[in-house]
């Protein structure tokens, strides 16, 4: 059996779950003290084993898990493909115990801490855990060459559409919290670390800081701005508040705080296009692309 064990967070578990069935328990689980709480890092096994995080409710933070879920109900209706796999479990008490029990530590802090609600489960988003190498982004080196793409400089245009995408998600889910990212062997940017969107009300001095990296950028791919366009306030609150009120990720708050922020970017890449022209600024960057000219007739 494969164990996962990374010192990455306060609260930090080690854990195998069997994933034939969505509310598969749990087979061993362990914490780990770290400086920085990035969740539970664990294992799901079954016919497609692969590495997750786990969010779990505890007492000290019963809704921290609803940010991760709400972050990634926003990325998908944008059509951002840069935030891992994310489902909410809910998860037997008696089964995280169970699965504590060879690690005294971790059953001490399971037994005091997760919180279970009426149905007698714990509530938990699982992320999936990509194997990549974690960087400072959309600040730091590895992020400068991508930065200055979507300046309009050179760079990395595909990297750049990634830190597009990264900044625009943040600033519209008040994500302040972002210091780091995933990026993959392929060169594919992952954003894992989701604490606090969406749920965390900024300071105003923080939001303008999200607010000026969307200000540097002179290319927007034409999938975001699509998607932007097409953001339904209904459908988002609707897919956020899907079954019981306990598993509920968002409220009309937030959803109409994503909606200001977005009637703001989109003023923002109007005036791009204003400035520079509708082809030096919306276009499919990152994709192949048909060279002007020679299209099929």
């Amino acid at each position: 059996m494969r164990r996962l064990a990374l010192a990455l967070g306060l609260s930090l578990l080690c854990a195998t779950v069997r994933a034939d069935e969505d509310e598969s328990p749990l087979v061993w689980l362990r914490r780990i003290r770290a400086p920085v709480d990035v969740g539970a890092f664990g294992w799901v096994g079954g016919s497609s084993p692969r590495d997750v995080v786990v969010h779990v409710a505890t007492r000290s933070d019963p809704i921290g898990w609803r940010s991760h879920l709400a972050f990634a109900q926003l990325a998908s209706r944008l059509g951002v493909d840069h935030v891992p796999h994310t489902e909410l479990r809910r998860l037997g008490l008696g089964d995280l115990l169970a699965a504590g029990r060879g690690d005294p530590f971790t059953h001490g802090w399971l037994d005091a801490e997760a919180l279970a609600l009426g149905d007698g489960r714990v509530r938990a988003v699982v992320v999936d855990r990509p194997a990549g190498r974690r960087v400072d982004w959309p600040d730091g080196p590895d992020a400068a060459s991508a930065r200055g793409w979507a300046r309009g400089g050179d760079g990395d245009e595909v990297r750049g559409v990634a830190w597009v995408e990264t900044v625009v998600l943040d600033y519209l889910a008040g994500a302040v919290r972002r210091h780091d990212a995933l990026i993959a062997a392929d060169g594919h940017v992952w954003l894992a670390d989701n604490r606090g969107a969406m749920h965390e009300r900024p300071e105003p001095r923080s939001l303008d800081r999200l607010l000026s990296r969307v200000q540097e950028v002179r290319r927007f791919p034409t999938k975001l701005v699509e998607g932007l366009h097409s953001y339904d306030h209904d459908a988002a609150l609707a897919q956020g508040r899907r079954g019981a009120a306990v598993d509920w990720c968002v409220g009309e708050r937030e959803i109409s705080d994503v909606d200001d922020r977005r009637r703001t970017v989109l003023s923002l890449v109007a005036a791009r296009v204003a400035e520079r022209g509708q082809g030096e600024v919306v276009a499919p960057w990152g994709e192949a692309r048909v060279p002007p000219g020679s299209e099929s007739r």
